[in-house]
């Protein structure tokens, strides 16, 4: 009888831990949230009363980058980059490339997004840099990224280079043969002024 106490006590001792970690659990998670939404409200009030340096402040650096606030950060920077104020778009997709867990998917995504960033800036060169590792490395982006090099390489006036990453497009995309023979035809005119 007294082992039959003893055995009751110990799964009801059981069970009360069990609710109380819960519980405790539930409480922490809800805290973690009401600060998460503070935050998030405050960014959002700096970025709506125009003074956008303290909201892209409070995104960086306040809004752990997570799966709930991944999509905000990205676009809040899609948002920066359209607006034309690249420095503070290139800033949040930079802040989120140095998140050490950020799952694969999403870092391609955001390489991506800086490349444009770069791209808009008119620092081709950087943008340049990240299309070609992407390209290395072997991404989702594949089409994106080869597309975003030929028009570089289009504006740099690099045609051998737009031919080759054309030639890879082709591909994928015959609508593009007109373009690669428009390249063909600059090359060829270089070479002419060359002679």
């Amino acid at each position: 009888m007294q082992q039959e106490i003893w055995l009751l006590l110990f799964f009801v001792a059981i069970a009360i831990g069990y609710g109380l970690g819960r519980q405790s659990r539930r409480r922490r998670h809800r805290d973690r949230m009401d600060r998460l939404s503070d935050d998030y409200m405050r960014g959002l009030n700096f970025l709506l009363n125009e003074q956008p340096d303290k909201a892209v402040d409070i995104f960086v650096n306040s809004l752990n980058v997570n799966a709930h606030t991944i999509d905000t950060h990205l676009g809040l920077a899609r948002l920066f980059r359209k607006r034309g104020e690249l420095d503070r778009a290139t800033r949040i997709h930079s802040h989120l490339l140095t998140q050490p867990d950020l799952p694969a998917p999403v870092r391609e995504d955001v390489e991506l997004e800086l490349a444009r960033d770069y791209i808009a800036a008119g620092l081709l060169d950087r943008g340049e840099l990240i299309l070609q590792e992407m390209l290395e490395r072997g991404t989702r982006h594949q089409h994106q990224a080869m597309t975003h090099l030929m028009s570089i390489f289009e504006q740099e006036r690099d045609w051998h280079n737009a031919l080759a990453i054309g030639d890879r497009l082709l591909r994928h995309d015959a609508k593009i043969g007109p373009v690669l023979a428009h390249y063909c035809c600059e090359l060829a005119q270089r070479l002419q002024g060359e002679e």
